[in-house]
């Protein structure tokens, strides 16, 4: 007898409560695009970094997310991975997640032009 497989495991698609709690508002993904990584700095290549997890499968709330670098194409023509990816498997020796965290919301506070 023959197994039909039908592929990976469909993902329930995000309700919008959900997505406003992991990602946070309109204009806070932008600007972590547009941050420089809060490890080694290089610019153009940030993505939204969760400081661990919600527990259960779950994300954390943007509160806890910082900018980390994604894979790009070095000048030697060889891709680096990024920081993301080595954050994600606890590669990143002596990076203080937790205050690259609160600089990142620091920072996301100023550039909204609210008070902390």
């Amino acid at each position: 007898m023959r197994i039909k497989r039908s592929g990976p495991p469909k993902r329930k698609a995000r309700t919008a409560s959900e997505r406003q709690r992991i990602y946070g508002p309109k204009s806070y993904v932008p600007f972590v695009k547009s941050s420089p990584c809060a490890h080694c700095s290089v610019e153009g290549y940030s993505e939204t970094a969760h400081n661990g997890n919600g527990g259960m499968g779950r994300k954390k709330d943007w509160t806890e997310t910082m900018p980390l670098c994604g894979p790009r194409k070095l000048t030697s023509g060889n891709w680096y991975e990024g920081c993301h990816a080595k954050f994600d498997r606890h590669e990143l020796v002596g990076f203080d997640a937790e205050k690259a965290v609160t600089a990142t919301q620091q920072s996301f506070h100023e550039y909204q032009g609210e008070p902390e």
